[in-house]
């Protein structure tokens, strides 16, 4: 939300996305891997795989094969929230969106109603 606050209040794409090419370069000086987070992650079960979501996967996607363009490795960030019957989709568009990217999950967490 910090991002998006600045992003509004500049009128103006993250520097971060912007600037990736730069970030790529000192990734790599110093032999650094990306962990490319999902902020548009669900935040509940009933929030998993919406088109918000998956937009995200491809432009992690992208930033993906940037970051392999300047020798840099990259794993992608997937989310908590899915239920067991949405996971493989999930998994399958990230495969697909990401290039076979290395991907890790925050779970994945399949029910809300539980302790974990």
């Amino acid at each position: 939300s910090i991002m998006a606050k600045w992003c509004l209040s500049h009128h103006r794409e993250s520097f971060l996305y912007e600037r990736f090419d730069e970030i790529c370069q000192i990734m790599k000086a110093y032999d650094v891997c990306f962990s490319l987070g999902d902020g548009l992650r669900p935040g509940s079960i009933a929030d998993a795989n919406d088109e918000a979501q998956f937009a995200e996967l491809h432009t992690l996607g992208e930033l993906t094969q940037i970051a392999w363009k300047h020798d840099v490795q990259v794993m992608i960030e997937g989310p908590g929230h899915v239920p067991l019957q949405l996971v493989k989709e999930n998994v399958d568009k990230q495969l697909e969106a990401c290039f076979e990217a290395p991907f890790y999950t925050l779970g994945p967490l399949i029910t809300d109603i539980s302790p974990g």
